[in-house]
């Protein structure tokens, strides 16, 4: 985003549907298609800071 703060956002909701099991071990060709759906909360600056201060 272009703007002044910069916003953040986290990701609330990730949905994802299998369609078909698969056997531990083997190889997989993943095909997928972007459906354009998302929920995510804004974050304040502040929690960013934090969260980025845990990590260093």
């Amino acid at each position: 985003m272009d703007s002044e703060p910069a916003l953040r956002y986290l990701t609330a909701l990730l949905h994802v549907d299998y369609l078909k099991p698969t056997s531990i071990g083997s190889v997989l060709e993943i095909r997928g298609r972007i459906k354009g759906e998302v929920v995510a909360v804004q974050v304040p600056e502040s929690l960013v800071q934090e969260l980025l201060t845990k990590d260093a």
